[in-house]
């Protein structure tokens, strides 16, 4: 079964390899650089794969709490849900980490419940400019192998994600651009590169519509040619009246590998 998201965090292989979100990172909402400075639920990231680069504002916590669904040749994954959050170290320094109850089913089989996997990033913005719209950052995450492998709830060993964020706003449009490299040094999975571009375009006050390419080359022996992934998601993100706290959807399509459809939907808050 092809998996991972991360969020917001890693590169995606599919929900087994990554712990996600920002953490996966993953794949958080979009908006604008100005408004990334303030509120959490406006960012990449969550509910994309592609991550962004802002991050949560010092001294702040960011909690994404999804319903994610993976259904693929190889059976469905679930979380039950996850639990991404992120803590703001400094204005320019974040941490996060995520993980969360899945349910894995291979096809055919019966199911099995219990812990995923755990990762646990550090993002650095290392460079912004609210003059020309344009933040960047640098991250690391390291997935540690708390879920069962033997029953599809986790990767087997150690994984570890290498990134570069970037955003430039465009008028009232945001694009974001996400670059990395994830390698497993502990177990026998694929070491593998993985870019993303995602696209925000926010519709009146509260409401971004929300759009990502993404692929890797992560290999399963499931997997048809060896070629990787490719995918698409579309989704939104709904700011509520607070301004702290929104709804986050998406739901995507792999294009390329093996066929697979991943759906998303969660809150998410800042405080």
């Amino acid at each position: 079964m092809d998996s991972h998201r991360g969020g917001r965090a890693s590169g995606r292989a599919g929900m087994a390899t990554r712990a996600t979100g920002s953490v996966a990172r993953r794949s958080s909402a979009l908006a604008l650089v100005g408004s990334m400075l303030v509120l959490g639920p406006t960012s990449a990231g969550p509910p994309l794969v592609t991550d962004d680069p802002d991050v949560t504002p010092r001294h702040h916590v960011e909690i994404s709490i999804p319903y994610e669904l993976e259904v693929d040749i190889g059976g469905t994954q679930m979380y039950l849900p996850q639990i991404d959050a992120s803590y703001g170290l400094t204005s320019e320094l974040e941490l996060s980490t995520a993980g969360g109850v899945m349910r894995a089913r291979p096809a055919g089989g019966l199911p099995s419940v219990g812990m995923s996997d755990l990762a646990v990033g550090l993002k650095w913005r290392v460079a912004q400019s609210a003059r020309h719209g344009v933040q960047v950052s640098v991250s690391s995450e390291v997935t540690f192998p708390s879920g069962d492998a033997a029953l599809g709830l986790g990767q087997g060993g150690l994984g570890v994600d290498l990134s570069l964020m970037a955003g430039r706003q465009f008028g009232d449009t945001t694009v974001y651009l996400h670059l990395g490299y994830e390698t497993f040094p502990t177990v026998a999975l694929t070491n593998h590169f993985f870019a993303g571009l995602a696209v925000d375009q926010p519709v009146g006050s509260r409401l971004h519509l929300l759009g990502e390419v993404y692929g890797n080359q992560f290999n399963e022996p499931t997997e048809r040619g060896g070629r990787g992934q490719l995918l698409w998601n579309v989704g939104a993100a709904y700011e509520f009246d607070d301004g702290d706290s929104a709804l986050l959807f998406s739901i995507g399509r792999a294009f390329r590998g093996d066929p697979s459809t991943t759906v998303y939907i969660g809150p998410q808050i800042t405080f």
